[in-house]
């Protein structure tokens, strides 16, 4: 009876005790409370880790992060919600989906972005229809530049909110860094039919689409029209009228081309007195040759050495304009001593004379170096991909999340083609199949070192395809890769193409090795690429 009455007092003692370090927290909390109303906030916080010190509760641990969060102590928050977390035990108002989400907010804010998407994907694996955790699922993988898998996520959202025009305006995005320009020309156009405001980003990257599906008339009244929506389109004027030229170009009026370009000087020089107008000036140079106007091709280079007489390509460019003046002196010289002679002796001079056909040709051959490498460049460049505003700096991995989590959780494969683009890629020639395939590395973040073997040696050993030696950057190290490109219909391609992938990777001494290919892997190639974490 005796031990009985002291275990009982014992557990008196401890209720009581229990209640009074409730009674404390409790009492300290609503000091706490009171002092937030009145905005003494550093005073609120003390008072809550003196309720911590008390008795750990979720609770008083959710107000801390609120109230850390408010402060722009974002760290702290982070360190609070993590606290929850680890603890497993939820009190009323605090439940694992509000503590998830604030933490990955919090996480992207604070430039952790793989935190932040492992803290998303959690919510993803419970909640995948909920949309604000697709919208930073996206976000943060097109933070990585990742279209392929950031485009399946921006379909499954689609289809639960087909109304808010940024997520047709960044599929569209990822339509375009793939090159497929019609689909991208599509989204970028519901964009624009469900923006309330006429923005100049839907009606400028339609027009480049445009562009680069060789509609330059449609193209061209697209550019022209963004070049009247007053300075809101700053950062590509440049690149704009560089590309309502190159649309005159295609369509042949070179006149017309120049004189573009030579109001864009005037304009973009108000615009900013510091501008440089050397791309543009090239651009002249190259259509006035096109144009036969020598004079023009005269001054642009007298002009442009007296920037810089240093030159090496403009001093290369002058030599070889010496060649064509001195073939029209030389005529003209052939005229002039013809003159005064009787009409069979002038007819021989005229015979002599380059006609205006002969002497396009002339110009242009002698320029053709210059005329190809001016055809070829990137007007645009990293242009339209900065206009999502989603670059991050911190890089990771998003292949371990995507290749067994997400896998299982897509309808779609998130990196599967279309048909219209696998046909697209099966259709191409050599050269254009080479180029493309370059743009897909550059896609994948891949720094081409060289080919590894000649495309050539490749066609003729193992099919249409090419390989090279690649570098990816990891965070500050850049890995060596082993990249194959094969363009096959084969629905059933094996495991030993991978095991000789992997016997590359090894002779290479690469640390990874990517495989991209038109077929689809059997199977036993699948459960290969699976036991071997080198290969994606």
């Amino acid at each position: 009876m005796k031990y009985l009455l002291i275990i009982l007092g014992v557990i008196i003692l401890f209720v009581l005790i229990y209640y009074l370090f409730e009674w404390i927290k409790s009492r300290l909390v609503q000091e706490g409370q009171n002092l937030e109303k009145h905005g003494q906030l550093k005073e609120a916080v003390d008072h809550y880790e003196k309720a911590l010190s008390t008795k750990t509760d979720d609770e008083v641990l959710w107000i801390l992060a609120n109230l850390h969060e408010k402060m722009g102590k974002l760290n702290l928050a982070i360190f609070r919600l993590k606290e929850i977390l680890m603890r497993r035990k939820y009190a009323p108002g605090v439940d694992e989906y509000r503590v998830l989400m604030k933490l990955g907010i919090l996480l992207y804010k604070t430039n952790k972005d793989e935190q932040s998407f492992e803290s998303f994907l959690k919510l993803y694996r419970k909640y995948p229809k909920d949309l604000i955790v697709l919208q930073y699922l996206i976000v943060l993988t097109l933070g990585q530049r990742r279209c392929d898998l950031a485009s399946t996520l921006l379909k499954e959202f689609l289809k639960l909110d087909n109304e808010e025009p940024n997520s047709f305006f960044l599929l569209g995005i990822c339509f375009y860094e793939h090159m497929e320009y019609l689909q991208a020309k599509k989204m970028f156009q519901e964009a624009s039919k469900l923006s309330d405001e006429n923005d100049w980003r839907y009606i400028f990257l339609e027009s480049v689409c445009n562009y680069y599906t060789a509609n330059y008339t449609a193209a061209l009244d697209g550019f022209t029209k963004v070049s009247r929506m007053q300075s809101q389109y700053l950062q590509f004027s440049e690149s704009l009228y560089q590309l309502m030229a190159q649309c005159h170009f295609e369509l042949k009026n070179y006149e017309k081309a120049v004189t573009v370009l030579e109001k864009s000087i005037s304009i973009l020089s108000k615009i900013d007195p510091n501008f440089n107008d050397n791309n543009i000036q090239e651009d002249i140079f190259a259509l006035s040759i096109y144009n036969q106007d020598l004079r023009k091709v005269e001054t642009i280079v007298y002009t442009m050495m007296k920037k810089d007489p240093e030159s090496y390509r403009w001093n290369a460019l002058n030599e070889k304009l010496k060649v064509i003046i001195d073939e029209e002196s030389e005529a003209i010289d052939e005229k002039d001593q013809a003159e005064g002679v009787e009409t069979e002796g002038h007819q021989e001079a005229e015979d002599g004379m380059d006609t205006k056909e002969d002497r396009e040709i002339n110009i242009i051959s002698v320029f053709k170096d210059f005329l190809d490498s001016w055809k070829d460049k990137d007007i645009l460049g990293d242009s339209v991909w900065k206009l999502s505003n989603l670059s991050r700096e911190g890089q990771f991995d998003l292949n371990k999340y995507f290749r067994n989590e997400m896998m299982s959780q897509f309808e779609a494969k998130p990196s599967g083609p279309t048909v219209h683009s696998i046909e697209s890629f099966l259709a191409l020639d050599r050269k254009d199949f080479l180029d493309v395939s370059r743009r897909i590395l550059k896609n994948l973040n891949l720094e081409v070192v060289k080919e590894a073997y000649s495309a050539e040696e490749v066609f003729l050993s193992q099919g249409d395809g090419v390989d090279y030696i690649a570098r990816r950057r990891e965070g500050k190290k850049l890995n060596k890769c082993v990249v194959q490109i094969r363009r096959w219909t084969s629905n059933s391609i094996g495991e030993l193409v991978l095991k000789e992938l992997f016997a590359q990777i090894e002779d290479e001494k690469a640390k990874e090795g990517f495989f991209i290919t038109t077929g689809a892997l059997s199977q036993e190639a699948l459960n290969y690429v699976e036991a071997q974490k080198q290969i994606y």
